[in-house]
């Protein structure tokens, strides 16, 4: 389980990346009947990056970003740790 939160700051992005583009395979399954209920809904699956104006058309580069940050503070608290007995 340490191995893989000191991995995290790779982790954490591929996630997260992973789940912006299954959220733009939902989106894209319904585009003959799109509605704008979809499209609302389309913007916040990609929290946390949708929800920031100026980074909508971003958002997936937020996502990545912010995620490879809490990836690198989680992989440097749990390296600092010491180890339980």
């Amino acid at each position: 389980m340490r191995k893989i939160f000191r991995d995290a700051c790779i982790l954490f992005p591929f996630l997260m990346a992973v789940k912006d583009v299954a959220a733009t395979m939902v989106m894209l399954s319904n585009e003959p009947g799109i509605t704008l209920k979809i499209v609302e809904h389309y913007r916040f699956m990609f929290l946390p990056g949708g929800v920031l104006p100026i980074a909508a058309p971003f958002a997936l580069l937020c996502n990545i970003t912010l995620a490879w940050f809490v990836g690198f503070c989680v992989s440097r608290v749990v390296s600092r740790a010491k180890p339980a007995l």
